[in-house]
């Protein structure tokens, strides 16, 4: 297999473990997988964060987080940080205590899940992939925005 099959391979596979990781995990309340991102965006941000920082940092599409932040929000899960009076555009949201209980299982789970506790991958060798992968993922985004191909 050549390299890019194989990357494409490797890295669409565990997106789709992690999908189906996050799915079951969020389905115990109630909530759909896109929520990690958002808990992840809002976990240890006492000053709240907007919700076009959490598309920014979630990498989601401005729509989903819409509907994930609505939805947890209608759950008690984040609270907007200030009385709104019906404005919500700008306004950072915080995690309730709720929300912050959820927020520390999945840290809890994805420690666990990445703690690479059988000693097969190495602190070292986990530093060493993720400054690798940023590298690659920089290198593919620069083509990407200059990408001159069929629109």
């Amino acid at each position: 297999m050549n390299r890019f099959a194989e990357y494409t391979a490797l890295t669409t596979n565990m997106n789709r473990c992690i999908n189906k990781i996050k799915k079951a995990e969020m389905k115990k309340f109630g909530l759909k997988g896109t929520q990690v991102n958002c808990f992840f965006a809002l976990y240890d941000r006492e000053d709240g964060v907007t919700a076009k920082e959490i598309v920014a940092t979630c990498c989601e599409d401005k729509a989903s987080v819409s509907r994930a932040l609505k939805t947890m929000a209608e759950k008690g899960f984040v609270r907007y940080r200030e009385e709104t009076e019906g404005k919500k555009y700008g306004v950072p949201l915080v995690l309730t205590e709720k929300g912050k209980e959820i927020a520390a299982y999945i840290d809890e789970k994805i420690d666990e899940y990445t703690s690479y506790r059988d000693g097969s991958v190495t602190e070292e060798e986990l530093a060493a992939f993720y400054q690798t992968f940023r590298k690659i993922y920089r290198n593919i985004k620069t083509i990407c925005e200059n990408y001159e191909g069929e629109k």
